[in-house]
């Protein structure tokens, strides 16, 4: 409750700008789905950016449209998921199409 209290906090202010800390942290996956629905929703509808900061790749990968990668302090990448996949598709195998987690580890094993 304490993350969707966090969040209705947050959207009290009406702002154009959103930053949130692991907006899906200890929420069962009803609870989860239910936030990404929402934050989704704010964003097409109503005009919000919405900045997250999350290590949960597999989570964030469900509902983000741009990522900026940082590792050890350095930004390896900013900018929307389909060029970050385009960028690193000579890396995989052609009939597969990589999870963002398997993208974060190849960048950051270098």
């Amino acid at each position: 409750m304490r993350q969707r209290l966090g969040i209705a906090l947050a959207l009290l202010g009406d702002t154009e700008l959103l930053i949130l800390d692991e907006p899906t942290n200890g929420l069962d996956p009803a609870g989860a789905h239910e936030i990404r629905l929402l934050l989704t929703r704010l964003c097409k509808t109503h005009g919000k950016t919405i900045f997250v900061s999350s290590h949960l790749l597999n989570e964030m990968e469900k509902m983000l449209t741009h990522a900026a990668i940082l590792h050890k302090g350095h930004l390896l990448f900013q900018g929307p998921i389909a060029d970050l996949k385009m960028l690193t598709s000579s890396i995989y195998d052609q009939g597969s199409e990589p999870g963002l987690e398997e993208i974060f580890l190849n960048l950051t094993a270098k």
